[in-house]
């Protein structure tokens, strides 16, 4: 398995076709209150070495996002080193305002 960079329109097209994806929202958990993407769950970085074993044995794309793009780079690599499909999402959500968006 390898990695791969993923840009947020191509995110957005796979979301709206409803593909099969597991979403990673890198961020604190208070980042993730503010608002994260639909269906993203919340593994913030800090804890990656301790949770990837959630990931294990994925067969679909793991789609890693943090703020500015950094933090997914590196949690999609470590994933993809461990044989899961993982993508990064290039540049982050930080500027990101469609209608994936959760507020609360």
């Amino acid at each position: 398995m390898g990695m791969g960079l993923m840009s947020l329109k191509e995110l957005e097209y796979r979301m709206e076709k409803k593909l099969p994806m597991r979403l990673i929202d890198l961020r604190s958990p208070e980042e993730y209150g503010l608002g994260h993407l639909e269906g993203a769950e919340n593994i913030p970085y800090d804890c990656m070495a301790e949770r990837i074993g959630e990931l294990e044995g994925e067969r679909q794309p793991v789609i890693f996002y943090c703020h500015r793009g950094g933090h997914s780079l590196q949690a999609a690599r470590i994933a993809a080193a461990r044989g899961i499909p993982a993508f990064s999402v290039a540049n982050g959500i930080a500027y990101y305002r469609g209608r994936h968006m959760v507020r609360n």
